[in-house]
């Protein structure tokens, strides 16, 4: 597998993870119908929290364009703080008033936002860079 392959896949299956985020909590597969509340927003966290760690890593160590790499990185830092804090004030909220569940919501379309951008930066061809250590020399030549 070539590297540049690699990069790809690695921002690809970023983005299936943070994808895969908002159609847990919205449960669109029916996954949850006959369980109780607490064990969808428990792995709606779990899941949260690892998009965030394998987000994180990728894009520090794919995506070469500074301001690319910032903008990702805010994105997933609210995505997972909006649905993480916003998942623990659901499930310790007596009332479940609307307030309390926009913040998870917020939360998830922000993966939604997140798995788009990691999707696109997959066909971006000077966005992604080759991985340290596995490439061969590239240094700058300059000219005379």
């Amino acid at each position: 597998m070539s590297i540049r392959r690699r990069s790809v896949l690695y921002l690809g299956l970023a983005s299936l993870l943070n994808f895969s985020v908002s159609v847990l909590a919205w449960d669109f597969l029916g996954l949850f119908a006959n369980t109780l509340p607490p064990v969808l927003s428990i792995c709606v966290i779990s899941l949260s929290i690892t998009a965030l760690f394998v987000s994180v890593w990728v894009l520090t160590t794919v995506v070469t364009m500074t301001w690319l790499r910032r903008i990702a990185l805010m994105v997933v830092f609210a995505a997972s703080l909006a649905t993480v804090l916003g998942e623990v004030m659901v499930l310790i909220s007596e009332d479940g008033s609307i307030g309390v569940g926009l913040i998870p919501a917020t939360g998830t379309l922000l993966h939604v936002l997140l798995a788009a951008l990691l999707f696109t930066l997959c066909f971006i061809h000077n966005a992604a860079k080759n991985i340290a250590g596995m490439t061969r020399d590239q240094s700058i030549s300059t000219r005379d």
